[in-house]
């Protein structure tokens, strides 16, 4: 027998906010351990405003068991005021803010109650929300969307395109997205709002794309529409799902020369150790793909090859291991084949980390001349980018689980001191991209895995989050480190 019910998972909305003076400068270093205690997650809203999860003590008669509760908040970097959006007793919560700060999409498990009156083994149930979210003054009853099919959550990153539709990794974890009905989230009453439509999933062969129905009508009559997709790949590690627009011209895959900049292709790669071709050979020859998904066209989802447009390679056996495009850029990460002999020197792996500018050629993805820009630690860090504004974001992820077997002898002291990096470039080419800065933080403070995202970039790459196991701060992307605090983040590659 339950002690507790689903619509006992309450969310209780906070209205109050915590006054403070005057905007952040840009070399201040943000404690948001002041603001809250036991970080676990954060997301930009804007680069000026970021939300996160933080814990804290709820109020419980005396001698009555203590009960842990998560609390999703907001601070704006420009007035240094921070407010609660709601806070979820007996749970564990993740968010991601979207649609620029209008909602946050928050995620989780929660104890729903015990197998037998007198407790015992607790229930959990999953939840996946859209929650919108109100100004501090406001005192309406915010409206929350709930995406209408029993199928795969959503999984964090979750982003927001151009055209205000969320998107994100699907994740294998099936739970109900309709079950989540907290107390005191009712929405507007308003007759003739439009119909849930319909949920539905495309594939092509392990790949799969999921349009959720949601039901929005607590938005009122005149809201605009929100789209949700989930995308479902092959095990793609730290590679989350990014967007481009079509700004005409046929630039980029799957856009027509006809574009009108509103249409929007997502996009991820699959690589080489992810999918394979069948050469004329008739043999397994590994190749990085280009996966992308463009709604409205068909079909829906399209892989392209990535080749090498150069015929004679000078810098040995390289493998794409990441994409980033957008309307002006696209680029192209690759490093030494962790797998191929010829990547190594004396047994060591090749540790080089190279950029090159790509382009759509016909069905293929062509990438041109690498250039070096940096150096990995070791077979234990996996380079990534992404496109933030005008700034091209590298991000190394640490991950000592998949460190290379012959490499764990000749690497002892490089994982001793093993950190996660963000290196900044301005550049829309390869050619004439200049490093703006670089920020490093241990490993021993901060932790990794494939999933962990210890450094978080705003969206315009003005400021920048180091979150650690229970903490976190904001500096400013142009920080710089001269011996003061924190002394464990350094510029130091």
């Amino acid at each position: 027998m339950y002690g507790k019910t689903i619509a006992a998972i309450l969310i209780t909305l906070v209205s109050s906010a915590e006054a403070s003076a005057e905007p952040l400068s840009l070399d201040a270093v943000v404690d948001l351990g002041s603001i809250a205690k036991k970080i676990s997650s954060i997301s930009w809203c804007s680069d000026d405003e970021v939300a996160f999860v933080g814990g804290v003590s709820s109020n419980v008669p005396q001698g009555a068991p203590s009960r842990s509760a998560r609390r999703a908040v907001i601070l704006s970097l420009k007035n240094s005021r921070a407010y609660s959006i709601a806070e979820y007793s007996d749970a564990s919560i993740r968010l991601d803010c979207v649609l620029g700060g209008g909602f946050v999409y928050v995620s989780g498990s929660a104890n729903v109650g015990y197998r037998s009156a007198g407790g015992g083994e607790p229930v959990t149930k999953s939840f996946n929300h859209l929650l919108e979210v109100l100004p501090v003054e406001a005192k309406r009853t915010p409206a929350q969307i709930n995406l209408l099919w029993d199928v795969e959550a959503l999984s964090g990153p979750v982003h927001t395109d151009v055209n205000g539709n969320i998107f994100a990794r699907k994740s294998p974890v099936r739970s109900s997205m309709a079950e989540m009905l907290p107390s005191r989230m009712v929405g507007r009453k308003s007759a003739g709002i439009r119909g849930e439509g319909i949920s539905y999933t495309a594939r092509l062969d392990n790949i799969s794309v999921t349009s959720f129905s949601s039901d929005q009508r607590k938005l009122g009559r005149a809201a605009v529409p929100i789209e949700v997709y989930g995308i479902n790949t092959p095990e793609i590690g730290s590679r989350s799902i990014g967007f481009y627009r079509c700004a005409g011209g046929g630039r980029r895959p799957e856009c027509g020369q006809d574009s009108n900049g509103k249409d929007v292709v997502y996009y991820t790669l699959l690589s080489a150790g992810e999918i394979s071709h069948r050469s004329s050979g008739d043999r397994e020859v590994p190749q990085s793909m280009l996966v992308t998904v463009a709604v409205g066209n068909h079909p829906l989802i399209k892989r392209w090859k990535i080749v090498s447009a150069e015929k004679n390679n000078q810098l040995g056996d390289l493998t794409v291991v990441d994409v980033a495009l957008n309307e002006r850029s696209c680029f192209v990460l690759l490093e030494p084949n962790r797998h191929s002999s010829s990547s190594r020197l004396l047994g060591k792996l090749r540790r080089e980390i190279y950029v090159s500018d790509c382009e759509q050629s016909g069905d293929v993805i062509s990438y041109y001349r690498p250039r070096l820009i940096g150096q990995r630690q070791g077979s234990f860090s996996f380079p990534r980018i992404k496109i933030h504004g005008e700034v091209l974001v590298l991000t190394e992820f640490y991950d000592q689980s998949s460190q290379e077997e012959d490499q764990i002898p000749l690497e002892k002291l490089a994982l001793r001191d093993a950190k996660v990096c963000v290196r900044l470039f301005s550049g829309e080419q390869s050619s004439n991209l200049s490093k703006i800065n670089a920020l490093c933080a241990p490993v021993d403070r901060v932790g990794g895995g494939w999933e962990a995202q210890q450094i978080i970039v705003s969206p315009n790459a003005k400021f920048i989050a180091v979150l650690g196991p229970s903490d976190a701060i904001i500096v400013s992307s142009n920080f710089r480190n001269n011996g003061s605090e924190p002394s464990w983040l350094t510029n130091g590659e």
